[in-house]
C-alpha cells in the first residue's frame, strides 16, 4: 500500500507451515490488489535457494508461472554466501531475465574487521558483480544492527560505477551492469538522510523489515515514511529549510509529514541519538517508543477483494507488550534430555561473547530471535503461530561463553520436488545475519545435533572407502590406508608430464587425486590431460596387477559444466569408470555444487575438497564454525570423503582432539564437543588426510587416531621422496606396516619411535623418507641418523634425481 518492494527474509521458501505452492499464490494475490489500488507497479523477490540446482530451477519456474504477465515484476533471491557461488550461477544462467537477488547471509563469518582471514566485504561485493548479481546485500555505514563502517560507500561506488577505485586497485569495468546495493539491517526513515549523505546518492534498494512492519501505524505508513527520509535528505540537499544541520532538516520535514513523525516515535533511541532535541521541536511529550504491535494496521483482509473470499480473521490471544526477547526467545527451564528425547529440534552449541555493556542472556535471546522469527524491534506481523516455531536459548555460561539454541525443525526450508531438507537452509538460520550482529563481539558454532527424523531427509553419503578397498581388492573390513598424492606442482604441469606424473606414482600407490585448482586451464586441457590419465592407469593397472584411483576435479560455478566434465570423463575412462571419483571444492563453490555431484553421479566416490575452509574453521577465527562443524555437515549432505586435519602433524592447523573428527565421520554413534550423534546406519564420510604428510609423519597420526582406515593424499610426501614418487607411494605404505607391526608387538616393549626406525633398516623406501625429510626426522625421531648409520648433513632432494622411467603409449 505504501512501498515498492518485497523479499523474502532468506530462510524463507517452503517451511511445512508456509508451503510455497500455498504461500507464491497468496503473494500473488496481494500484488494483483495493490497494483489495482495504487496505480504503482509493486515488485517481489522470492527465495529460491536450495541445495539442488533442479530444486533452485523447479521453484523458479512455479513462481514466474503463477506470477503469470506479472513475471518481470518477480526477482529472484540466491543466499549465496551459505550455497556458494554455484547457486548462484544456477539463477543467472537459467533465469537471466530476472533480477538476481544475492543475499549475503552468514558472510560475516569471513568479512568482519575482526576477523583476520579470508576477504573483506568489500571483496566480497566486488565479486558478486562479476558473477552476475543484479544487487547485493551491503553494510549500513553503521547506521543500522549489522557491522559496518563509513568506507562501506566504496562497496557502492565499485557496484555501481563503470571505473571506481578499491583500497588498491582502480578497477574498469568497460560496460558491465551495475550490482545495486540492497540495504537493510536494522534500517528505518530516521537513519536514511545520513546514510544518503554519506553514500552521495539514494539509488539504492531498501529492505527495511522492522523500519516498515515495526512503524507505530504499521507497513504502508513505514514504507512512506522510508520514501519521507529520502525526500527530506533531498530538500535539505537543495536548501529548502536553509542553512541548517541535516539533522534539523529532517525535524522540520517530519513537522508536515505524519508518517516520518510516526518513525520518531516509534524509534525513539535512533531519535535521540542522530536527532538531538528532536522532542522539543515536534512537540512530544512522551516517554517511551510507540510499539508496532499495538496497532491494527490491517485494515481488510486481503481475500476480501475476492469473490468468495471469508472476510473474518481470528484475533490474537496473546497479548502484546514492548519488546522483552529474553523473555520470548530463551526459556533456561527446558532441559536437553528432553529436547532430544522429543526430536524436533535441532541442537546448536556456540562460543558466543557480548559486546562490552551487553547483557549475556539478552544478547542470546536476541541471537536467536535474529535466527528464527525475530528482528531487532517488535513488528506488527507478529501472530501466536510464529511463535511457537521461535528459536529458544536453553542453556548459557557467560563465564565460558557457551550458548546453546533449539530451533525448532519446522523452521527449517524443505524441497517442494522431493520433500527433503536443504543444508542450506540450516547455515541460514543457524549462522546467517547473527554474525553481523552489533551487541555480538563474536559467536561461533562448536558442536550441531540432528534428530534422527530430521537427519533423514538429507542425501547422506552413497559410497566411501569401502568402494575404494573393494577395487583395490582388499575386501570391506579393516582395508586399511589408501595411500594417495597429489600431483605436483598443482598447476604449471602440461598433459603428457601430468599423465607420465600420474604414472609413476601408481606404481607404487593407491590414488591420485587432481589438486582443487587444476581442472580446464588453456596450457593443460582436459580434453588432452583426462586421456593421459587414463593411459597412465591402464598401464599401471597391468604392470602392477593391482586396480588404481583417480579424483577428477569436476568443480565449476555452473552446474552444467559440472555434469558435463564428469560425463566427458566417465566416457574417457570406459570400463574404469568405478576407478574414478569427482572432486569437488565445496567450501569455494559451496554446498550447491557437492548436491550436483552427489544426486546426478551416486556411483561416483564424492570426494569434498575444503580450500579456504581456514577462513571461518582456523582456532584463530571466532566466527563461523570449527573444523569439527564443517566436516560433520559434510557428511550430512552426502560427501563420500572430506579433508581433515593432520593431528598437527603436517602444514595444515590441527591438533589432537581433530581425532574425533574421524569418530564424527566414520562411527554410527559419536561424540562431539557438545552432542552425542546417532547416525543410524547413514553410510561413512572416509577422512582424507593431507597437508604436510608424509612416510615419517604417518604412525603417530595413526597412534592418535587409533586406526588406519583413512584415505592419504600426500604430495610432497610423494613427489618430494628422493628417489621418486613410486618409492615416495611405496614408504608411505610402510609407514602404515610399521605402526601395524609395532602395535603387534614386534618390535617388543619399545616406543613407536623406535619402532619404526627399526623397521626403516630393512626397508629402502621407508629409510629413504628419513634421508628426504630430514626435518621431521630430527623432530619426530630423535637418534634416528645413529640408529640407521647415516652420517649425511641434510636432506636429499628428489629433483636431483629421474624417476621418470618411460614414455607412455
Amino acid at each position: 500500500q505504501g512501498g515498492d518492494f518485497i523479499k523474502n527474509d532468506e530462510p524463507q521458501g517452503n517451511q511445512t507451515f508456509c508451503q510455497m505452492n500455498e504461500c507464491i499464490p497468496e503473494v500473488v494475490k496481494a500484488m494483483r490488489a495493490a497494483q489495482e489500488e495504487t496505480g504503482q507497479g509493486k515488485l517481489f523477490s522470492a527465495n529460491i535457494t536450495a541445495d539442488d540446482p533442479n530444486e533452485m530451477i523447479a521453484r523458479a519456474k512455479y513462481i514466474l508461472n503463477q506470477m503469470g504477465p506479472m513475471a518481470e515484476n518477480c526477482a529472484f533471491l540466491v543466499d549465496g554466501y551459505v550455497a556458494g557461488g554455484t547457486a548462484v550461477t544456477v539463477a543467472r544462467r537459467n533465469f537471466p531475465k530476472q533480477f538476481l537477488h544475492y543475499h549475503r547471509a552468514g558472510h560475516g563469518a569471513v568479512t568482519s574487521p575482526q576477523t583476520q582471514r579470508g576477504y573483506t566485504a568489500f571483496v566480497h561485493t566486488k565479486l558478486s558483480r562479476v558473477i552476475g548479481a543484479s544487487g547485493i546485500h551491503t553494510g549500513t555505514m553503521s547506521f543500522g544492527k549489522m557491522e559496518g563502517d563509513a568506507s562501506d560507500k566504496n562497496i557502492g561506488f565499485m557496484l555501481q560505477d563503470d571505473v571506481a577505485d578499491g583500497p588498491y586497485y582502480r578497477q574498469e569495468w568497460e560496460g558491465m551492469k551495475q550490482t545495486t546495493p540492497i540495504i537493510s539491517g536494522g534500517m528505518n526513515a530516521l537513519r536514511l538522510p545520513a546514510f544518503f549523505e554519506n553514500l552521495g546518492h539514494s539509488n539504492v534498494i531498501l529492505t527495511a523489515g522492522g523500519g516498515a512492519f515495526g512503524h507505530k501505524d504499521g507497513p504502508k505508513q513505514g514504507a512512506i515514511s522510508c520514501a519521507q527520509g529520502e525526500e527530506s535528505w533531498k530538500l535539505w540537499k537543495a536548501g529548502t529549510y536553509g542553512d541548517v544541520s541535516l539533522s534539523d532538516g529532517v525535524v522540520e520535514y517530519a513537522k508536515t509529514h505524519e508518517e516520518l513523525k510516526g518513525a520518531f516515535l516509534t524509534f525513539q533511541k535512533d531519535a535521540d541519538q542522530i536527532y538531538p532535541g528532536w522532542k522539543e521541536k515536534l512537540g512530544y511529550t512522551g516517554e517511551s517508543s510507540v510499539q508496532a504491535a499495538s496497532f491494527n494496521w490491517q485494515k481488510k483482509d486481503l481475500a476480501a477483494a475476492f469473490v468468495g473470499a471469508s472476510t473474518t480473521r481470528k484475533a490474537s490471544s496473546v497479548a502484546r507488550r514492548a519488546l522483552d526477547q529474553s523473555s520470548r526467545y530463551a526459556d533456561l527451564s527446558l532441559t536437553e534430555e528432553d529436547l532430544i528425547k522429543n526430536g524436533q529440534h535441532v541442537l546448536v552449541a556456540y562460543i558466543m561473547k557480548p559486546k562490552a555493556g551487553y547483557d549475556y542472556l539478552a544478547t542470546a535471546a536476541h541471537f536467536a530471535a535474529e535466527s528464527s522469527t525475530g528482528t531487532n524491534v517488535n513488528v506488527c506481523t507478529t501472530d501466536d503461530f510464529t511463535k511457537t516455531v521461535d528459536a529458544l536459548v536453553y542453556y548459557i555460561d557467560p563465564e565460558n561463553e557457551e550458548m546453546k539454541i533449539a530451533y525448532p525443525t519446522a523452521l527449517f526450508d524443505r524441497n517442494i520436488t522431493d520433500g527433503r531438507a536443504m543444508m542450506c537452509s540450516v547455515l541460514t538460520l543457524s549462522i546467517g545475519n547473527n554474525q553481523g550482529m552489533g551487541d555480538v563481539d563474536y559467536g561461533k558454532i562448536y558442536d550441531i545435533y540432528f534428530p534422527p527424523q530430521y537427519l533423514r531427509l538429507f542425501d547422506g553419503p552413497s559410497c566411501c572407502v569401502i568402494d575404494m578397498w573393494r577395487i583395490l581388492g582388499r575386501g570391506t573390513v579393516g582395508g586399511g590406508l589408501v595411500v594417495g598424492t597429489i600431483i605436483k606442482p598443482k598447476l604449471g604441469l602440461q598433459p603428457k608430464p601430468f599423465g607420465q606424473a600420474c604414472y609413476g606414482f601408481w606404481q607404487g600407490g593407491d590414488f591420485i587425486k587432481n589438486d582443487e585448482p587444476q581442472g580446464n586451464q588453456t596450457f593443460c586441457q582436459m580434453n588432452e590431460c583426462i586421456p593421459e590419465v587414463v593411459k597412465a592407469m591402464r598401464a599401471a593397472q597391468e604392470e602392477t596387477g593391482q586396480g588404481k584411483l583417480f579424483s577428477a576435479n569436476i568443480t565449476a560455478d555452473d552446474p552444467n559444466e559440472m555434469i558435463a566434465r564428469a560425463k566427458y570423463i566417465l566416457n574417457q575412462m570406459g570400463p574404469m569408470a568405478e576407478n574414478c571419483a569427482f572432486l569437488v571444492d565445496g567450501y569455494v563453490a559451496g554446498g550447491t555444487a557437492v548436491t550436483v555431484a552427489r544426486r546426478n553421479f551416486p556411483k561416483q566416490f564424492l570426494h569434498y575438497h575444503r580450500a579456504g575452509h581456514g577462513a571461518v574453521t582456523s582456532p584463530q577465527t571466532q566466527r563461523g564454525y570449527t573444523a569439527f562443524v564443517h566436516t560433520k555437515l559434510s557428511r550430512v549432505i552426502g560427501a563420500s570423503g572430506i579433508h581433515t586435519g593432520t593431528m598437527s602433524f603436517g602444514k595444515m592447523e590441527g591438533d589432537a582432539s581433530d581425532k574425533n573428527i574421524g569418530f564424527m565421520l566414520q562411527d554410527d554413534v559419536a561424540d562431539g564437543p557438545y552432542y552425542r550423534q546417532e547416525w543410524e546406519g547413514m553410510k561413512q564420510t572416509t577422512p582424507i588426510i593431507s597437508g604436510g604428510m608424509n612416510a615419517l609423519r604417518l604412525p603417530a597420526f595413526f597412534e592418535n587416531l587409533g586406526h588406519s582406515n583413512v584415505i592419504l593424499t600426500a604430495g610432497g610426501g610423494a613427489f618430494g621422496h628422493k628417489d621418486g614418487p613410486k618409492q615416495g607411494a611405496i614408504s608411505c605404505a610402510q609407514g602404515e606396516e610399521s605402526w601395524k607391526l609395532w602395535k603387534a608387538g614386534t618390535y617388543g616393549d619399545v616406543s613407536l619411535s623406535d619402532g619404526v626406525v627399526e623397521y626403516a633398516k630393512t626397508h629402502e623406501e621407508l629409510k629413504g623418507a628419513f634421508l628426504t625429510f630430514q626435518k621431521d626426522a630430527d623432530q619426530i625421531y630423535p637418534g634416528w641418523k645413529e640408529k640407521l648409520g647415516y652420517t649425511g648433513e641434510s636432506s636429499v632432494q628428489a629433483a636431483s634425481f629421474n624417476w621418470q622411467k618411460k614414455e607412455l603409449s
